[in-house]
């Protein structure tokens, strides 16, 4: 009989989870684990994938036909590889410090790390079953669907392909061999169905509290089933792709995170895409008024807003020349911010977001810098094609990465964080700073080369390296 949601509760360690984080964050590093397990999946990819079968399956709408390159073996290898490894790490680790420190017993260090590895080899309890999954079998998951991904993006690289069988998420590539390992290994079946127990609940729980849900099943021909798929997927291709369970202090209570945060993402961000005009009339839809916090007015930047606007019009000597066409509303949303600009006229005796807040405000028509790219017009980056040279973007990444990779790996000690970090920096840059969107402050485009453009890059990021300066 299936037990109630929340009658067995995990564990969670006491210890800070940054200090959890720096220790499995230098456990990692000081054994080099990410590239051996890495190295050891794609090694194993490489003597099973046929490219031109995945091709073909990529063009099947359902599974009827489809060529399987893995299943479980593959998976069953992985987690045999994984446990020893980390338990050889893990000990050789304690016994580095058994060896250097003879009152070891009394070192609160030498506590910590013994009670974050432990944690390593838990056994998960899960709510509706009495057997649970180790922590090792969803470490070993995680690897298996990061190395899927990185193959993924190689496979469709260049071939503009948008959509696998209706889903957006690379890894869909592999979705039918990582669902058959699902389903073969009864620790992560378990452990999948108990997820989507849980987000079931909390949907229930939602709806129950507001009649949002009932709009959208009833206005929207959306149903339950379809909300619980897609942050399942999400769960299972995406979140545990992108940290790894191995650096967490507890595994459920990061999952509940997820789940609300995706149902209130689902619920609340979908409205936003509804004009201003008519959004207050949907407000009504939530009975308890779960969003109202999040959309107010603060008067002192609302004064603070009307005052610099005064000024300005009495002083129309610091106003760009065409600034009343960069107030019109149709232009603003052909024209984005222009972040030379902003990043130019930046002083550090402001918050960076309170800047950004008044510059897209106001002082986006005045004359902030004497460089010449601050009086250029940002042409908002969907009228382009995103740049997609696979050389520019490992370029640019190179440069990212020279730039602020030391900085995020010591603020967040995890290599994958502050690389994640870079990758999505470069891809933010990529596509909104096009090499053809700008044009001159009398509406001519400027056609920017590729070493220009590379070089303006090059300034953004040294502009961008000083905001973090300190």
């Amino acid at each position: 009989m299936a037990k109630e949601i929340g009658s067995k509760r995990e564990k969670k360690l006491s210890i800070p989870v940054q200090e959890v984080e720096i220790i499995i964050g230098n456990l990692l590093v000081d054994y080099n684990l990410d590239e051996t397990i890495e190295s050891f999946i794609n090694n194993k990819l490489d003597n099973i994938l046929n490219e031109t079968e995945i091709k073909r399956n990529n063009e099947l709408k359902n599974s009827r036909g489809y060529n399987y390159q893995f299943g479980i073996e593959l998976f069953d290898d992985i987690y045999e590889f994984v446990y020893p490894l980390l338990k050889e790490s893990i000990e050789d680790s304690l016994e580095s410090i058994r060896q250097t420190d003879t009152n070891y017993e009394e070192s609160e260090d030498y506590k910590k790390k013994v009670l974050i590895y432990n944690n390593v080899f838990q056994i998960i309890e899960l709510t509706m079953y009495n057997e649970g999954i180790s922590k090792i079998k969803l470490i070993s998951y995680h690897y298996l669907v990061k190395c899927l991904e990185q193959r993924a993006h190689v496979i469709l690289e260049d071939k503009e392909v948008k959509l696998i069988r209706g889903y957006k998420t690379v890894v869909e590539v592999f979705s039918y061999e990582i669902l058959s390992i699902i389903a073969a290994d009864k620790e992560l079946e378990k452990f999948t169905l108990t997820l989507r127990s849980l987000i079931e609940q909390w949907l229930i729980k939602y709806n129950n509290r507001t009649k949002i849900g009932q709009f959208y099943y009833d206005v929207l021909m959306v149903n339950p089933e379809q909300i619980i798929e897609k942050i399942l997927r999400y769960l299972l291709f995406t979140a545990i792709k992108n940290v790894n369970p191995i650096t967490l202090r507890a595994i459920f209570s990061t999952y509940i995170t997820l789940i609300h945060k995706n149902i209130f993402s689902f619920y609340a961000m979908k409205l936003q895409d509804v004009k201003v005009g008519y959004f207050k009339q949907l407000e009504a839809l939530f009975e308890d008024s779960i969003i109202n916090n999040t959309h107010f007015t603060d008067i002192n930047q609302m004064i603070i807003q009307n005052r610099l606007m005064i000024f300005g019009f009495k002083n129309k000597r610091f106003l760009k020349h065409n600034y009343e066409f960069l107030l019109d509303e149709y232009s603003s949303s052909f024209f984005d911010i222009n972040y030379y600009d902003f990043l130019y006229s930046y002083r550090k005796d402001m918050n960076v977001l309170d800047y950004h807040f008044y510059y897209s405000k106001i002082l986006k028509i005045t004359n902030n810098s004497i460089r010449s790219q601050s009086k250029l017009f940002k042409i908002n980056n969907n009228y382009f094609k995103k740049n997609s040279k696979k050389t520019l973007k490992l370029y640019l990444n190179d440069l990212v990465n020279d730039n602020f990779y030391t900085y995020f790996y010591e603020m967040f000690k995890e290599p994958d964080t502050a690389r994640t970090i870079c990758d999505n920096i470069t891809d933010n840059l990529l596509a909104n700073i096009n090499q053809n969107n700008f044009s001159t402050a009398d509406f001519k485009q400027i056609q920017l080369s590729t070493d220009d453009y590379i070089s303006q890059l090059s300034q953004l990021l040294f502009s961008m390296n000083k905001l973090i300066e300190d």
